[in-house]
Order: structure tokens, then C-alpha cells, then sequence
């Protein structure tokens, strides 16, 4: 069994995220997976709705890189993994200001891997499709999984696992030379995108 600590944290509250990498003390892996959405077209969204979205996913993601970069320097480098979305690549209908947070989370990704290789940190993103999470569970029920499996070329939806391997890759040695990718672990979905 590994030791740990869980530390609760408002990610989008920057002196929150401080203290808390205080409390943590210096890392070599760092993951950024808080995410939350909202539904409706973008410029119908509330400026509340807006505010969350952003202020958790994409700011969430830049204060703890904040936080923690200074101790990954001192331990002489490590590795940084966003959680980025296939919905960046594929402007999901109802859930427009999460692509778009995803969509900054991926130039963020490419922006630090520039800035942050010259010290040995490595930064990649990961674009999962469609999961089954806690958070999204309600979205394959009766049926719906078989539905949305038809829409994957692998013909099954993912699970937190898939994620998982990844993220142990990039964070691992066996990705030494990997930094500023955003890596799609969709089953095949966005591959027929223009953009993909």
C-alpha cells in the first residue's frame, strides 16, 4: 500500500491552491483533473456559469502549475499532465464554454512545455473521449452506452482505467523525450476530424 495525503482544494482560488502546495511540499508529478461543466450555448451563458467553467478548469490548471513548479525546479524536474477533452477538438453542442476551457488548456499545455522544458519539466495533455466516470455515469444508462459505443471506432466507451495508463505513461521514464502533446485516448473518435 502507498501513503498519501488528501488535501481538499478549491482549485480555482489561486491563495487556496498556495497553501495547499505548501502543505503537499514538493512533487515530480503533478496531474491537473478538476473539471466541471455547464449546459447551454456559449452566448446564452450566464456570466456566473462562465466565471465557474473558466475559473476552475482553465485557471484550476494554471494556479497549480503555479504552485508546484518551483519545488519540480528544485527536485531537478518532473512531469505535468492536463486533462484536456476530445470536446477541445470537436466544439461538443450544449457544453461550448467546457470545449473552450479545454481548448485553452491544450494551448497552456504547449506554452509551459516551452517554458518548462529548459529545466527538465515535462508538460502533456490528455484529450479523453467518451469515459464513464462518477460524473458522467448518468449519461450511459439505459442504453445510452450501446448508443454512444456505436459512435467509436473501438466500438466501446471508456472507463477511468484508459485514462489512468496513460497518465502512468507520461508521468513515467518511458516518456523522457514526450512534452507538449495533447495525446487523444477517445477509442479512434476524433481521428476523422480535419483538425485531429
Amino acid at each position: 500500500m502507498v501513503d498519501g495525503l488528501a488535501v481538499t482544494c478549491d482549485v480555482g482560488d489561486r491563495d487556496a491552491v498556495a497553501a495547499m502546495a505548501g502543505q503537499v511540499g514538493p512533487v515530480d508529478v503533478l496531474v491537473n483533473n478538476a473539471g466541471i461543466w455547464r449546459f447551454g450555448p456559449i452566448l446564452e451563458a450566464s456570466a456566473s456559469d462562465l466565471d465557474d467553467v473558466l475559473r476552475v478548469n482553465l485557471l484550476g490548471t494554471l494556479n497549480c502549475c503555479r504552485a508546484f513548479v518551483a519545488g519540480m525546479r528544485d527536485l531537478g524536474g518532473g512531469a505535468i499532465v492536463n486533462l484536456s477533452s476530445a470536446a477541445a477538438l470537436t466544439g461538443a453542442a450544449g457544453v461550448e464554454i467546457y470545449s473552450a476551457s479545454k481548448g485553452a488548456i491544450e494551448v497552456l499545455t504547449r506554452q509551459l512545455s516551452g517554458e518548462l522544458g529548459p529545466v527538465g519539466i515535462r508538460v502533456n495533455a490528455i484529450a479523453p473521449g467518451l469515459i464513464v466516470t462518477e460524473g458522467t455515469a448518468k449519461n450511459y444508462e439505459s442504453g445510452k452506452s450501446d448508443q454512444r459505443s456505436n459512435a467509436v471506432p473501438l466500438r466501446r466507451v471508456g472507463t477511468a482505467a484508459d485514462i489512468a495508463s496513460v497518465v502512468s505513461f507520461l508521468v513515467s521514464d518511458d516518456s523522457s523525450y514526450v512534452s507538449g502533446q495533447v495525446i487523444a485516448v477517445d477509442g479512434g473518435l476524433t481521428a476523422s476530424r480535419p483538425n485531429a
